[in-house]
This record gives C-alpha cells, structure tokens and sequence, in this order.
C-alpha cells in the first residue's frame, strides 16, 4: 500500500497528485462517511481489482479505475 503523501498520476488529465488528496476527493464526490467502506487509492493493483475501485480525480473530476493508478 501506497503512502498517503505518495504521488498518483490521473491517466486522463496527466496531473499528479497526493493519494490522500485523491482518497479524500473521492469520499466527498460519493458521500461515502464510513472508512471501513473505503479503499484507499493507494492499495495495491491486485486489491483494486478484486474490489474493481474507481476513484475520481482531484483535477479533471473523472471516474477513473483503481488498476489504472500510476505511481
């Protein structure tokens, strides 16, 4: 598991940012309030497939799949 002050790169806008700031974006878009519903941003691709996560950029506010995370 990533760092939350680790970097992620959205694969739609090119921008990078903090998987913390990615994980805290994606909780207030989906209204999700209870961490134990949460996958962070920064899990391993393995776990974001078995969960098949999705996540929304921070800048460009797309949906993007938890695999296609890069470091």
């Amino acid at each position: 598991m990533a760092n939350p002050n680790d970097y992620l790169k959205c694969p739609e806008c090119k921008q990078d940012n903090t998987v913390d700031f990615w994980d805290r974006h994606t909780k207030a878009e989906a209204g999700i309030k209870d961490d134990n519903q949460f996958i962070s941003a920064g899990a391993s691709k393995d776990e974001h497939d078995e969960v098949q996560s999705y996540f929304r950029c921070p800048v460009c506010n797309e949906e993007i799949q938890g695999v296609k995370l890069n470091s």
